[in-house]
């Protein structure tokens, strides 16, 4: 690939589990982005959810903050499991 340039020349930086979720959030691939974007994708459901895509804006932009802050997921995030229901 011309004018690729290898990163192998550059020292590596361990990411820790901080680093992979701001990675995640800000990259877009997590749950909370794919709902906002099947929003935007079904017809019909911009002008229903709107609340629903602003809750979770808000909500993505509150779980960096907490991260920038404490270095970790909020509890809320953190400590959720799957229910068995």
């Amino acid at each position: 690939m011309p004018g690729a340039v290898t990163s192998h020349e550059r020292p590596c930086r361990v990411l820790t589990a901080r680093h992979v979720w701001l990675l995640v959030v800000l990259n877009d691939p997590d749950r909370f982005h794919l709902v906002a974007d099947v929003i935007d994708r079904v017809p019909g459901l911009q002008a229903t959810a709107a609340y629903a895509k602003q809750s979770i804006r808000d909500k993505l932009i509150e779980h960096r903050q907490y991260i920038e802050r404490y270095g970790e997921d909020m509890p809320q995030v953190r400590e959720w499991t799957w229910s068995a229901s």
